[in-house]
């Protein structure tokens, strides 16, 4: 037994069936935290917007985590000066993950990447919305 309801990776028609037939057919009162529901590696972390258009209209959805939050690469120089950050297999390791160490929503050197620039908008505790008077 847990205090929340923790799902990894629901689809979006998966969260709308908790949130209005599951949850009150069971009189389910515990919050919808999804302990992952994004993936940030590459352009992976697409459809934030539409996870966050549901979890703002129905009671009890209270968001989830994106993997990764921050991108593990290590700060290399090469022989120019230019700045780049290492990660699986730049070592001439014959056993790596390849780039599953550059998957976050902010890179090694702490800079947003674009999807981070969505979820912040998605996320924010305030919304407007503009309507015609009249």
């Amino acid at each position: 037994f847990t205090d929340v309801i923790c799902p990894m990776y629901p689809s979006i028609d998966e969260i709308i069936e908790w949130a209005y037939i599951t949850a009150p057919k069971l009189n389910e009162q515990r919050p919808f935290i999804m302990c992952e529901y994004a993936h940030a590696m590459g352009n992976s972390s697409g459809s934030l917007s539409d996870y966050w258009d549901v979890i703002k209209k129905a009671h009890g959805l209270q968001g989830g985590f994106i993997w990764d939050w921050i991108d593990q690469g290590i700060l290399m120089k090469d022989e120019n000066g230019r700045e780049w950050h290492a990660y699986g297999g730049d070592f001439g390791e014959a056993s790596h993950d390849a780039n599953f160490n550059i998957n976050g929503m902010i890179s090694p050197n702490r800079r947003p990447h674009p999807a981070m620039i969505e979820f912040k908008k998605c996320a924010q505790p305030v919304d407007f919305e503009f309507s015609w008077l009249g």
